[in-house]
């Protein structure tokens, strides 16, 4: 993982002796430079932890994302990962899902919505599978 806070050593103007300071870029995307005013490495780098964690935190915030935006990420980023049958059954049970639970946002969605649609969702793949047995006959 790169790292998100650079570590520097700041000569002073007679090159005897240094201090060391971050170097990262903000979350408005300005470059910021600050020194810690010592010279202590370990004391430096549990700073540039505590800042990379800080910065970490507030990276980004979560995307509001519909259901089935969702779902289509999924597939795309599992493609090359599982088999095309596989997609295809992933692809149809997300469809059944979000006839069921609706589109909605992804961030409002609770796991209670789950066991409420799962009956639904299993009554229609149980009905699809009765109409295939019986149209194979």
């Amino acid at each position: 993982m790169k790292e998100m806070v650079r570590l520097r050593m700041r000569p002073s103007r007679h090159k005897r002796s240094f201090r060391y300071m971050l170097d990262y870029i903000d979350q408005s995307g300005k470059r910021r430079q600050i020194s810690l005013g010592h010279a202590d490495k370990r004391r430096a780098e549990r700073q540039r932890y505590e800042k990379e964690l800080e910065l970490r935190m507030y990276i980004a915030e979560p995307i509001s994302m519909r259901l089935t935006d969702f779902f289509q990420d999924r597939l795309i980023r599992t493609k090359g990962q599982v088999r095309a049958t596989t997609l295809m059954d992933r692809a149809r049970a997300m469809r059944d899902f979000t006839a069921c639970v609706g589109d909605i946002d992804v961030r409002t969605f609770a796991t209670s919505m789950v066991s409420d649609s799962f009956s639904t969702v299993r009554h229609r793949t149980s009905r699809r599978a009765r109409r295939r047995r019986t149209s194979s006959n």
